[in-house]
């Protein structure tokens, strides 16, 4: 089970706890994550994290209760999100509880000095593992002030929500309800309406631009601030506006009022990558904004509108009155659709909370023209993205190598791709191993042999396991496979099982030489090296000795990479092995693969120990190999 904990400071309806939800419901719905939000506080989004998480309200909870649950939720994971700095007031606890830390930074110094927030923003620069900002603008101020000792990320939000699109029926119907009259250009304001967000300033351009035209209209989506309401209606009285500028209130859905908008005013004085921005582009709205007021400003530049001089209100009033609205709509549409992908955020989110590990997969191939191409689709449609894919095609007598070169030329994506054509075959799969990773440089290495196929969440669900720096390897359970890609069974327990019928039967973390000596002792209890993530070795020398053998190379590779560290076994049968009649282990002479066996069992007697009843199934596996393949006589 995929498992996180997310620190939240409230459940109230604002922008970082909507993209919090967001971010919870697709860790759930999207990747399979089981998540447990601690609340702060309460607030009206308390069911709505219900639904898609477990809860737990920390205002309810005692010192010792707290510290109770910190450690049962680090016995399941290590892996904690914490969305705003207001949530930093905990991080001392998370981290004295083991936790890995990745902290999403949505305020600016001004607001957190407001809110006597300090110490605690120097708390989440000392201890988090990881801190990620929305634009380099959010970044540059948070440093003028706060030092950050580890790793920072940008990282754009993405739209958490798919725009609700309106008929023009229902936009007409809207218009009129606002008393907006037909041919009128609407210009928007959304957010909680207070000093920061400049709601002030909103009225202030609204009155600037009525005495020039009268073909505008403003509306104001949000709560209004008790202590300015009454403030802004005497303005917008005072200033004869009131019947052009509409305050509509908190609503529950605001994609209506985007529709019908041609311009969103951005007047925040401090804000630091709002979603509404992104909101309003994706409907197709025009965005303007101060500059020097947060993070959006990145995104305007790219066409999706401009920005005046701060808090300059006749700036911002006469671009909307040059504008004239006649901006291309779907261009802005299509612009924020590709460029803000959420659960392509939500991915590399997780990547960075997982220790941005880069990802490198080899794929050895060998006259496999008819299964090579959809083998490298597989890869590259893999939920948790590779970084890096390296195609290494052992001298191919068949048309193998067009069809690698076939999709690296119709392949349009982010993942870089080397391509090795060998020109004499290197007569051992292993060498092909050890070639690919010397060209790798991802810090975990797929090996994903040309024939096999995987689920598209083999990735995603075992990266996970290397939260724990000290796993080496982790694999899943894999489907047997004809030659024709037919299930001939569902896993392997059957093979393992004649060791232990229990240890596979769910997921698991071990010390690594716990495993060899208690099974990989016996037999190569993985099967299957494309079922395998495993970190990038600092040095190929143990290969002197993989490359003795013809089969059991791989056993002897995993020998070494679980000597330094832990293992970890995903359950589920994520990866198919396709076994051919024709393979090197059917081919290799029976005896011969007999003394491969009983070598590399002597190997790890030699240089681990086993216990005796270990060394009895060991004897007896032998005795069953003998059997199996017929020899009586053996002579070596």
């Amino acid at each position: 089970m995929k498992r996180l904990l997310y620190i939240c400071h409230d459940a109230h309806f604002h922008g970082a706890q909507l993209l919090s939800l967001s971010i919870i419901s697709t860790l759930k719905q999207q990747f399979g994550y089981s998540v447990t939000t601690v609340l702060l506080n309460d607030g009206e989004l308390k069911e709505e994290f219900e639904r898609c998480s477990d809860v737990i309200e920390y205002w309810s909870l005692g010192y010792r209760e707290w510290v109770k649950f910190l450690a049962d939720a680090r016995a399941k994971s290590n892996v904690c999100v914490s969305n705003t700095v207001v949530s930093g007031r905990v991080i001392n606890d998370l981290k004295s509880a083991g936790f890995r830390v990745t902290s999403l930074i949505h305020e600016l110094p001004t607001l957190i000095r407001s809110y006597e927030l300090g110490a605690v923003a120097a708390d989440i620069g000392r201890l988090s593992d990881v801190v990620v900002f929305p634009a380099e603008y959010v970044r540059d101020k948070y440093l003028e002030y706060f030092q950050i000792e580890k790793e920072i990320v940008i990282l754009p939000q993405g739209l958490y929500k798919k725009p609700d699109r309106l008929s023009t029926e229902s936009k007409l119907e809207l218009r009129a309800r606002l008393g907006i009259p037909k041919g009128a250009k609407v210009v928007s304001g959304i957010g909680f309406a207070d000093i920061r967000k400049g709601v002030d300033l909103f009225v202030q351009v609204a009155s600037l631009v009525s005495k020039s035209s009268d073909l505008f209209h403003f509306i104001w989506v949000g709560e209004l601030h008790r202590e300015i309401r009454e403030w802004l209606i005497h303005d917008i009285n005072i200033l004869g506006v009131a019947d052009r500028v509409h305050f509509v209130g908190k609503q529950k859905s605001v994609d209506s009022f985007y529709e019908i908008s041609d311009i969103m005013l951005m007047t925040s004085r401090e804000d630091p990558f709002p979603s509404t921005v992104l909101e309003a582009i994706s409907h197709g709205a025009y965005v303007i904004g101060f500059e020097h007021a947060g993070g959006a400003e990145t995104v305007l530049r790219e066409g999706c509108g401009e920005t005046v001089p701060y808090l300059d209100v006749a700036a911002m009033a006469n671009v909307v009155l040059g504008n004239e609205c006649n901006h291309d709509r779907a261009q802005l549409i299509e612009y924020a659709r590709q460029k803000f992908d959420f659960q392509g955020y939500v991915l590399d989110l997780l990547k960075r909370a997982y220790g941005g590990l880069s990802i490198t997969a080899i794929v050895p191939s060998y006259n496999y023209q008819h299964l090579i191409y959809d083998r490298l689709r597989s890869i590259v449609e893999q939920s948790f993205s590779v970084d890096e894919i390296i195609v290494l095609d052992d001298s191919s007598t068949d048309n193998s190598q067009v069809e690698i070169q076939r999709f690296v030329e119709e392949y349009s994506g982010p993942i870089k791709i080397k391509v090795d054509l060998a020109s004499d075959n290197s007569g051992s799969v292993f060498l092909q191993w050890q070639k690919g990773l010397k060209m790798a440089s991802g810090d975990l290495i797929w090996i994903a042999e040309a024939d096999d196929v995987a689920d598209p969440s083999f990735i995603e669900n075992l990266v996970p396991s290397f939260s724990d720096k000290d796993v080496r390897l982790a694999y899943c359970e894999s489907k047997q496979l004809d030659s024709s890609g037919q299930e001939i069974a569902p896993d392997y327990r059957a093979y393992t099982g004649e060791i232990d019928a229990n240890h596979w039967k769910q997921s698991f973390v071990n010390d690594g030489v716990n495993e060899i000596k208690r099974f990989m002792s016996v037999k190569n209890t993985i099967p299957n090296v494309s079922a395998v993530l495993f970190r990038r070795p600092d040095s190929d020398c143990f290969f002197s000795e993989v490359n003795k053998y013809r089969v059991a190379g791989d056993w002897v590779f995993y020998l070494h990479l679980l000597s330094e560290g832990k293992v970890a076994y995903v359950a589920d049968s994520l990866n198919g092995h396709r076994r051919h009649d024709a393979s090197q282990t059917s081919t290799l002479a029976k005896d011969d693969h007999f003394f491969e066996i009983s070598d590399v069992q002597d190997l790890i007697r030699e240089r681990f120990g086993v216990s005796p009843v270990i060394e009895e199934k060991i004897a007896g596996y032998r005795e069953f190999l003998r059997e199996y393949f017929g020899l009586t006589h053996l002579v070596r």
